[in-house]
């Protein structure tokens, strides 16, 4: 199929796992067609390249990938990882039920959100809880900024159902 496919003057491109006596080894292999001055197909060029270092990278970044999902999951705190422009990168199991349980939009709350315009409407609205949402804002733009290492601040965040009251730690990271 694939030397047909040459043959027909397309380029194909392959990833191949062969066991060699030495061991079981990956290629990056493509198969070329070569053209005469009529533009017909007159040979094939083939190219292998030996990707096997690069695919064990892979594999060990998915391992760990997983690991990191994981042992963020398995946390019971609420766990958001936002860049240094205020986009949400990460968040964890327990972050996005408790959202999804207490009437968060999770498109606001979930990876690629930009949480502090979330933390900027909060601040903005004319309710009991604006203040707050005001002083964790202040505090998490000057984490961002690079003035501040860590924060903590404890907020209330009562529900119709029962009054209820956080401690947020902010740490910024490189």
């Amino acid at each position: 199929e694939a030397f047909a496919a040459v043959l027909r003057g397309e380029s194909v491109r392959r990833e191949m796992q062969l066991d060699l006596p030495a061991g079981e080894r990956f290629f990056d292999f493509t198969m070329r067609p070569v053209f005469d001055q009529h533009g017909v197909v007159s040979a094939v060029l083939p190219e292998a390249v030996d990707i096997t270092e690069r695919r064990g990278m892979e594999l060990a970044l998915q391992a760990s990938q997983r690991f990191t999902r994981s042992v963020l999951d398995g946390l019971s705190a609420h766990v958001c990882v936002i860049d240094a422009n205020g986009v949400i990168v990460t968040v964890n199991r327990a972050w996005l039920d408790f959202a999804a349980g207490n009437g968060g939009s999770l498109g606001d709350l979930q990876e690629g959100a930009n949480y502090l315009g979330v933390c900027e409407f909060a601040a903005s609205r004319s309710t009991p809880d604006a203040a707050e949402a005001g002083q964790f804002l202040v505090l998490l733009r000057e984490g961002l900024a690079g003035h501040r290492l860590h924060f903590e601040l404890e907020y209330a965040c009562h529900s119709p159902a029962e009054k209820r009251w956080f401690m947020v730690g902010v740490s910024r990271i490189e």
